[in-house]
C-alpha cells in the first residue's frame, strides 16, 4: 500500500490480474483498475512504485525464474461519481449469480432480480430487495420452469404505485414460457402468469405496470421469424390482448398520455420506433438512417415531452460499434436530434438503458470496451465496462464515467432512477465463471440545465417559412453569451454559432440560402435555459 499526501491510499494486490485500488481516508474505493499479466509462477514477488496519484507503476518477477519480469503503468482517470456499490451472492454453493435488472423504490431503497442455482443446479429467478444504503431486507428464489434445462432468464424489473415488484422472465433458452411475476413489498408471490411462448427467448423483453393496475410487455417471438409483440395484461395477471408488427426485433415500450405506447427496436437493420394507442393499433413508425446497422434498447419520455431512445450503430462490417442515442416527436417519431458515441476507431460501445433527466435531458447507461479494445479476444473479454453518460437536451454530452474494471469486466444489466434522483445500475461481475455475481452501484447525478428564457414568448423566428435567411431574436433582461444549433430532422447539424447578448434585444441571423428545402429546428441556450424554434425553408 501507499499513502498520500491528500489523505487517500493506494493499495496493489496480487493477484490474475493485478489490481490497483485508490481507496478514500474512510476506505471507500475510489477507483480500481487491473493490468492483465498471467503469472509465470505459483507466486509473484510484487514491487511497486507510485510516485503520484495519477500514476502507478507496478513491478514484478517470476521466483524461479528471475530473468523474466513484468512492468505496468496505470494511468489512474480519477475519482468516479460514486455513492455506493455492493455485489450480492453467496460465498459457497449454490454460488453463480447474475445481476440483470435493477428499479428503485419510493424508500429510496431498490430491487434487484437475477438468477440463482437452485438445489436442481437450474438457474431461477431471484428476488432481492435492498435498504437505501444495499443493506439485503429479503432475497427470494422462484423457479418457474418444469423442463429438463430450466434454465431462466431475466427481462425485467419495475415497482408499481404499490410497492410491488412487477418481474418478466423466460423459463428456458429453447420453447420458452414468458412468466409475469407480481411479487409483495414483503415478498409474497401474488401471481406467476403466463402471458406468451416462443421457440427461443429474445434478447430483450420487459413488462411495466400501468396506472389502472394493469401491465404492457413487449416480446420478441421466435418462430420460423422474428415477431416484435406487445401484450396487454389486466390486473389479474390475464391476457387482455396480444399484437403483432412487422419488424425485426422489439426491445422496449413507454406508456404515454391518454393510454398510447411508445416502441423501440429495430426493422429492417435501422434503429425503429412507433407508436400504437391502446388497443395496440399501429399510429405510426419510423425508421432511422445510421451509417450502417443500428438498433434501439431502450425508450423513455423526456421531461420536455419527446421521446429519447438508445442503442447502438454499427458499420458495415460491424468492426466498430458506437453508442446511439436519438430524441423525436412523441406524436408522431420526427426525428429531433440522433448522435453516436465512441471511443476511437474500432471501439465497442452500446447503450441499453434511456432515463429522462430535469430539462429534456438524457442519462445512457450501458457497456463499453476500454480502448484499445481491438487488440485481441483475450484483452477484449477483460475490457468490458459499464457506461453512465449524460446528455442535455440537444444531445451534448455532459459527463461520461467507466465503471468496473479487469478484476470485474461487469457485463451490464439495466439502470432506474432512484428516489433521490440519482442514478443506479446493475450488473454481473466476473462473468461466465462459477464465481460470478451481482452488483450494483449508485451514482450521482448530473444536473442538467433546464428552463426556458425568463420572458415566456420572447423567443422568436422570422420570417417562417424563410428562403435566403431568417433571424432569431431574444427580448429579456438577460445579459450574456447565447449558443445556437440548428439541426434538420435527420438530426444533421447544419449551424452551430455563439453570440453575445448585450442588450434587451438580441438578434442573429441564420443563413438558408443553399439549404435543401424542408423542415429544421434551432435549440437556442443560454445559462438560464434553452428552447427549440421549428421553421421551415422554401423556395
Amino acid at each position: 500500500m501507499q499513502p498520500y499526501a491528500n489523505g487517500t491510499i493506494g493499495v496493489v494486490s496480487h493477484s490474475f490480474p493485478y489490481v490497483y485500488k485508490e481507496l478514500s481516508a474512510d476506505g471507500a474505493t475510489l477507483d480500481s483498475v487491473g493490468v492483465l499479466f498471467f503469472p509465470l509462477a505459483p507466486s509473484f514477488d510484487i514491487r511497486y512504485l507510485m510516485p503520484g496519484a495519477q500514476r502507478v507503476y507496478l513491478y514484478g518477477n517470476a521466483p524461479g525464474d528471475q530473468d523474466t519480469y513484468s512492468a505496468a503503468r496505470i494511468s489512474v482517470a480519477g475519482t468516479p461519481a460514486l455513492l455506493w456499490q455492493q455485489s450480492f451472492g453467496n460465498f459457497a454453493p449454490n454460488e453463480d449469480e447474475t445481476g440483470d435488472a435493477v428499479a428503485g423504490t419510493t424508500d429510496g431503497g431498490f430491487v434487484l432480480v437475477g438468477t440463482r442455482l437452485d438445489t436442481l443446479g437450474d438457474a431461477a429467478v431471484w428476488v432481492l430487495k435492498a435498504d437505501p444504503q444495499g443493506a439485503v431486507l429479503w432475497e427470494k428464489l422462484y423457479s418457474i420452469g418444469t423442463g429438463v434445462f430450466n434454465n431462466a432468464r431475466l427481462g425485467s424489473v419495475k415497482v408499481d404505485a404499490a410497492g410491488n415488484a412487477i418481474v418478466l422472465a423466460a423459463s428456458s433458452f429453447s420453447d420458452p414460457e414468458y412468466h409475469l411475476l407480481k411479487i409483495s413489498p414483503a415478498g409474497v408471490l401474488l401471481f406467476d402468469k403466463i402471458i406468451a411462448t416462443s421457440g427461443y427467448y429474445a434478447e430483450s423483453f420487459r413488462a411495466y405496470p400501468l396506472a389502472d393496475g394493469g401491465f404492457i410487455a413487449c416480446i420478441t417471438l421466435e418462430e420460423d421469424e422474428f415477431i416484435p409483440s406487445l401484450v396487454r395484461v389486466a390486473p389479474n395477471g390475464n391476457v387482455l390482448w396480444a399484437k403483432e408488427y412487422d419488424g425485426t426485433q422489439l426491445n422496449d415500450v413507454t406508456p404515454l398520455a391518454g393510454g398510447n405506447f411508445a416502441c423501440a427496436g429495430v426493422k429492417n437493420g435501422k434503429p425503429w420506433v412507433f407508436g400504437v394507442d391502446a388497443a395496440g393499433n399501429l399510429q405510426w413508425e419510423q425508421t432511422y438512417s445510421v451509417s450502417a446497422v443500428g438498433i434501439l434498447y431502450s425508450i423513455t419520455q423526456t421531461s420536455d415531452g419527446y421521446l429519447a431512445a438508445v442503442g447502438a450503430a454499427g458499420n458495415a462490417s460491424e468492426t466498430q460499434i458506437d453508442a446511439l442515442a436519438l430524441k423525436a416527436s412523441a406524436t408522431d417519431g420526427a426525428l429531433f436530434w440522433h448522435k453516436t458515441f465512441n471511443k476511437g476507431a474500432n471501439s465497442f460501445w452500446f447503450a441499453t438503458t434511456a432515463l429522462p433527466t430535469p430539462g429534456g435531458g438524457v442519462c445512457m447507461t450501458g457497456v463499453f470496451l476500454e480502448p484499445p479494445a481491438n487488440v485481441d479476444l483475450i484483452s477484449a473479454f477483460f475490457r468490458q465496462r459499464v457506461s453512465v453518460s449524460w446528455l442535455d437536451a440537444a444531445g451534448n454530452p455532459l459527463a461520461h464515467q467507466g465503471f468496473g474494471n479487469d478484476a470485474t469486466r461487469p457485463v451490464s444489466g439495466n439502470a432506474d432512477l432512484a428516489a433521490d434522483g440519482n442514478i443506479i445500475f446493475c450488473a454481473t461481475i466476473d462473468p461466465g465463471t462459477a464465481l460470478q455475481d451481482a452488483w450494483v452501484v449508485k451514482v450521482k447525478r448530473v444536473t442538467v440545465a433546464a428552463g426556458e428564457p425568463d420572458l415566456v414568448g420572447a423567443l422568436a423566428l422570422a420570417p417562417n417559412p424563410a428562403s435566403d435567411e431568417t433571424h432569431i431574436q431574444l427580448a429579456s433582461p438577460y445579459r450574456g453569451p447565447v449558443w445556437v444549433q440548428v439541426f434538420d430532422l435527420q438530426g444533421r447539424q447544419m449551424t452551430a454559432f455563439n453570440s453575445e447578448k448585450n442588450a434587451e434585444n438580441w438578434s442573429a441571423a441564420v443563413l438558408l440560402r443553399h439549404w435543401p428545402v424542408g423542415l429544421y429546428q434551432a435549440v437556442v441556450r443560454t445559462p438560464e435555459g434553452q428552447e427549440v424554434l421549428k421553421f421551415a425553408v422554401q423556395r
